[in-house]
């Protein structure tokens, strides 16, 4: 019994020397392993609430939805071409009070063997907090509410719904829809297109490549696409756009715009506060604007404003090489400076010249319309100005 009694105080030192470790032994948190020779993990763990969740399949879908019990309930199912490849992988969950990681890994080996997955089927409490949910190959799914989500994926799309709070997407090369977000969004991609819906706070998003689609937006947005459109209807806050090769439209903004494209139209409609408009190699169609201050610019394109005007506004519309176009009510009363260069200026409003010009063809016209107020500046190197009555 000598060498019982030894082992037990060889347990009772480890025990000990556990307990004197920085931070002691943590004897509420467990660790399941779902070896390489079983194909599936089902499993329920507690978590407190706004506990935080984490996934890390390196190859594979990811599918989070949320539901009314203070668990979470993981469903894994390993997939390979041959027992070969299916052997490699073990799946990991680490859990404590407070939070659950789960990640799959290759049993004993660095990297990951091709054709080898992972497929997760995750419930979560509406309370979780998803601060971090990683693939390197695979399609991210959320569907909640749930409290927040930080959500990346080398090469995949993201699906997210229902977030009480923020919301952080990235996928290098994939596709991010999100919408039902009471929080902040930031979605960014290098390849892929961007939707984001029902966004009660600020909206910040990137692509490379792909269209950005923005619709009812409680913030301020930036929006920034190299190679594709934005379309942007409903925001309670300022739009700042931005795309080199695509067009923008921009409806319903209620504290202003500012957008530019190299290469293509820009057009802003039913919408408030200081708008700027430029494009280098496009035309410029602004509609419908309550603003006391409008600068729409072109380089190589038209411009057209269809509108009234406010009596304190200034408001001024250039193009190199095209038309300037104002469609104005017929009783509106500003002041105005137009220039042609190359071209004609033409006007359904009867003018009290300021300057009388050598002729209306061509060149300079200053004058007031009716009782003056809102100050325009209209001017063409290549092109006609046109003021039409609406």
């Amino acid at each position: 019994m000598k060498t019982s009694g030894n082992l037990i105080n060889k347990i009772g030192m480890i025990v000990l020397a556990l307990h004197l470790l920085p931070g002691g032994l943590n004897l509420s948190a467990q660790t399941v392993l779902l070896r390489p020779q079983a194909s599936e993990l089902h499993e329920t763990y507690n978590l407190s609430p706004n506990g935080r969740v984490s996934v890390n399949n390196p190859s594979g879908n990811t599918v989070i939805s949320s539901w009314d019990e203070n668990r979470v309930r993981v469903d894994a199912v390993k997939r390979g071409k041959n027992k070969d490849e299916f052997s490699q992988i073990e799946i990991v969950v680490s859990s404590a009070p407070d939070r659950i990681e789960i990640k799959a890994i290759r049993a004993g080996q660095s990297g990951w063997r091709s054709g080898a997955s992972v497929d997760f089927e995750i419930k979560v409490p509406k309370t979780a907090d998803l601060n971090s949910i990683d693939s390197a190959s695979g399609n991210i799914v959320i569907t909640g509410p749930v409290l927040k989500v930080n959500a990346r994926s080398a090469s995949g799309n993201l699906t997210i719904n229902g977030v009480s709070s923020n919301v952080f997407a990235q996928s290098s090369s994939g596709s991010i829809i999100a919408g039902q977000i009471d929080g902040d969004a930031v979605a960014n991609t290098s390849s892929g297109s961007v939707k984001l819906t029902g966004v009660r706070g600020r909206a910040t998003t990137r692509t490379s490549s792909g269209n950005i689609i923005l619709d009812q937006i409680g913030g301020d947005i930036q929006a920034e696409s190299f190679s594709d459109n934005i379309t942007v209807t409903g925001a309670q806050g300022r739009l700042v756009a931005n795309t080199l090769s695509g067009s923008i439209l921009a409806r319903n903004i209620s504290e202003g715009a500012q957008a530019r494209s190299v290469s293509g139209n820009v057009e802003i409609v039913d919408s408030k506060g200081r708008i700027t408009a430029n494009s280098t190699n496009g035309n410029v169609i602004l509609t419908n604007l309550e603003s006391r201050e409008i600068s729409a610019k072109t380089t190589s394109g038209n411009v057209r404003f269809t509108g009234r005007l406010l009596s304190d506004g200034h408001y001024e519309y250039e193009s190199f090489n095209g038309d300037v176009v104002l469609i104005l009510p017929a009783d509106s009363s500003f002041l105005i400076n137009t220039t042609s260069r190359s071209g004609a200026i033409k006007s359904e409003f009867q003018f009290q010249l300021d300057q009388i010009p050598q002729s209306t063809d061509r060149g300079l016209l200053s004058g007031t319309v009716g009782k003056g107020g809102a100050v325009i500046k209209a001017s063409t190197f290549n092109g006609n100005v046109v003021l039409k009555k609406m």
